[in-house]
């Protein structure tokens, strides 16, 4: 699994276009469990809308982004990430290097989302995130990064460092659409 906005699964695009799956797929000539990226959506138009023939091509014609990430692909990826994971994590140990678990941390809001008052932020495209290139985090997802960071240190030397407050950072975020409350100007 490939965790940015950047990366769409097939099964989030046939739901928002509101076509099955393996219907999508078929007409894509991808998987069902593959991913196509932000690059690749004015093509994937232009197949559904039958202006241009399919299938979807494994490089986008606009740029030199690939069009499709295949399921093995992403679980290879996945795969070598979590292991090089691994080792910095024990290396981290074996020298008493305080190590912030920003891992986990995607993990969790890919599958969970993020609560920001009343909203849900989540990892997908304009989901508050990501920002426009779908792999950059936005003013609040690096404030959630620098959180985490917030946290650990605290945890690990007894500081009291205040943490950034997520509220205030997504109500004056431009890409956080649906804005939690009124924003503040400094």
């Amino acid at each position: 699994m490939i965790e940015t906005a950047y990366f769409i699964p097939v099964s989030k695009l046939a739901e928002e276009e509101g076509v099955d799956v393996d219907l999508l797929a078929e007409d894509l000539g991808i998987g069902a469990s593959d991913f196509v990226t932000i690059s690749a959506i004015p093509t994937v138009e232009a197949i559904l809308t039958n202006s241009q023939p399919g299938p979807l091509s494994s490089a986008c014609p606009a740029s030199a982004a690939p069009c499709v990430v295949t399921a093995a692909q992403a679980a290879l990826v996945r795969e070598v990430t979590t292991g090089l994971n691994g080792l910095v994590a024990a290396q981290a140990l074996a020298h008493g290097v305080v190590l912030v678990d920003l891992f986990s941390l995607a993990d969790d809001i890919y599958a969970n989302g993020y609560q920001v008052g009343d909203v849900k932020l989540t990892a997908d495209f304009l989901g508050g995130l990501y920002s426009l290139d779908g792999l950059h985090p936005t003013d609040t997802g690096y404030g959630i990064l620098a959180n985490a960071f917030i946290h650990q240190i605290n945890t690990s030397f007894g500081t009291r460092i205040v943490p950034a407050s997520i509220e205030e950072i997504a109500a004056c975020d431009p890409l956080v659409l649906a804005h939690p409350s009124p924003c503040r100007t400094f």
